[in-house]
């Protein structure tokens, strides 16, 4: 099942193909084969109901103060309405921290004290890790580029921290896969529960 927001006036044609409207003004489509009839409002390109946050302790490389760092994580997944189910006895990182569900963007935000920083190359803000002593902004290069990156195949899979967000329906995200983890290699996810206090207090 997923949910997802739609213009008033496109409630009749919604109704037509099967759309069950629910709380917050928001529908529902309970099959993923119908998925492909509503890609007019589905934003996203990857699909899945397993949602983690990943986070890794890192040193910053610019001024050496211990910063923790966080990508999202999925369980199985589906990508662009296809029907073929990936990441099977994985978990998978996705790139960058933006495109993602409310829900998701809110617990990074809340939970995680992740916030929007200006990328002065570009022009534009997005939500992004970086030092909260120096100010200096992760980059996905740098976060994912090689094995001994923080998020890196050889580097991440002993010391990551993998927190699930609560399950039951889909979430889809904008973003791309970067790289997999076998289960096996990871710690068991854990709860975010009662975590705010304890986030914050590491002066993120």
């Amino acid at each position: 099942m997923i949910e997802f927001s739609a213009p008033e006036e496109d409630a009749p044609r919604l109704r037509a193909l099967g759309a069950k409207p629910c709380a917050g003004g928001k529908w529902k489509v309970a099959r993923y084969a119908d998925y492909p009839k509503f890609a007019e409002w589905i934003k996203g390109r990857i699909f899945s109901s397993e949602t983690y946050i990943a986070e890794v302790g890192e040193k910053c490389p610019y001024c050496g103060a211990d910063v923790r760092l966080v990508a999202v994580a999925l369980g199985r997944y589906r990508e662009d309405l296809l029907p073929a189910v990936y990441g099977k006895g994985e978990i998978s990182l996705l790139f960058g921290l933006d495109g993602l569900p409310e829900d998701v963007a809110r617990t990074l935000r809340e939970e995680f004290g992740i916030k929007k920083r200006y990328f002065a190359p570009y022009g534009y803000s997005l939500p992004a890790n970086g030092c909260h002593a120096c100010g200096r902004i992760f980059n996905d290069e740098y976060l994912f580029g090689g094995e001994e990156a923080p998020f890196g195949l050889y580097s991440a899979a002993e010391r990551l921290r993998l927190y699930s967000l609560p399950r039951g329906r889909d979430r889809a995200f904008g973003g791309r896969v970067c790289l997999s983890f076998k289960r096996k290699r990871l710690p068991a996810p854990r709860k975010l529960k009662n975590s705010k206090k304890a986030r914050f207090s590491r002066k993120r």
